[in-house]
């Protein structure tokens, strides 16, 4: 997949990059020596291009590194598939849900935060969650990380910001983590500006409700708390106020030296 991007240098012209003004379904533009054609199927954010030479070299995409980059190729024949890749709120929605999942980890012995990491669940099922925490193996974790680094079991949570994924996220994906036993999953969706949080409990997902205080609180991760009203609003520093609470709640000191 490869993305391309605008670049910082205006002087370039051998890239093909999408200027700040474009938004979704609108074609990007190539430079005046750029090596890729013009797309010749274009949905939503992705685009198929015919490559002028298959199969393709570096040299293709080495000629402005600073506008396109190259990751593992997906093609067919002689077409090239062609991710755009843009500033969306899910990226910030991201970014604040991992600064908060990377504080609890980082003040927590045994834990591990990961992000975009693929988990072999089953035979049949590999997601790869926005966010996943977990138990590390000799904390009594479910599940372990494998020789060639892929995690492999059930982590204890796992985390999804839910877009235009809704039913995927909310139904397969979801019956899959259930299925295979990760205690807990946190769902942002965005479209509605609600997080729920649910728990395994007799093997069905129950949601969890708010504490007395107004936070959500993790069962399986003590000291793991929630302001739900100030992370939809943005406002990270009361975000993590509740964190150094539950941080320093006796709760957490248990879990830690244990």
């Amino acid at each position: 997949m490869v993305g391309a991007v605008e670049s910082a240098s205006q002087g370039c012209q051998h890239g093909f990059h999408v200027s700040f003004e474009q938004r979704s379904r609108v074609e990007p533009k190539a430079g005046k020596h750029a090596a890729l054609e013009q797309p010749v199927w274009r949905r939503a954010d992705l685009l198929v291009l015919r490559l002028p030479k298959f199969p393709p070299d570096n040299a293709l995409f080495a000629c402005n590194p600073c506008q396109v980059f190259a990751n593992p190729v997906a093609a067919v024949s002689a077409f090239f598939l062609v991710e755009i890749i843009r500033v969306r709120a899910a990226d910030n929605f991201h970014g604040q849900l991992g600064t908060w999942l990377g504080v609890y980890a980082a003040e927590t012995r045994g834990v591990g935060c990961f992000d975009n990491s693929t988990v072999r669940l089953d035979l049949d099922n590999e997601p790869q969650p926005d966010l996943v925490l977990m138990k590390l193996p000799d904390n009594g974790g479910q599940a372990r990380i494998s020789a060639d680094d892929y995690i492999e079991g059930a982590p204890e949570l796992a985390v999804e910001i839910v877009g235009s994924s809704y039913a995927y996220d909310l139904h397969q994906k979801k019956g899959a983590y259930r299925r295979n036993g990760i205690r807990e999953y946190l769902a942002w969706i965005t479209g509605e500006r609600r997080v729920v949080w649910w728990e395994l409990r007799e093997a069905e997902y129950q949601e969890i409700a708010l504490a007395p205080d107004g936070l959500l609180k993790s069962g399986v991760f003590p000291g793991l708390w929630l302001d739900t009203g100030a992370l939809l609003r943005g406002d990270m520093k009361t975000v993590l106020a509740a964190l150094r609470r539950g941080l320093d709640s006796a709760d957490h000191a248990t879990f830690v030296a244990g």
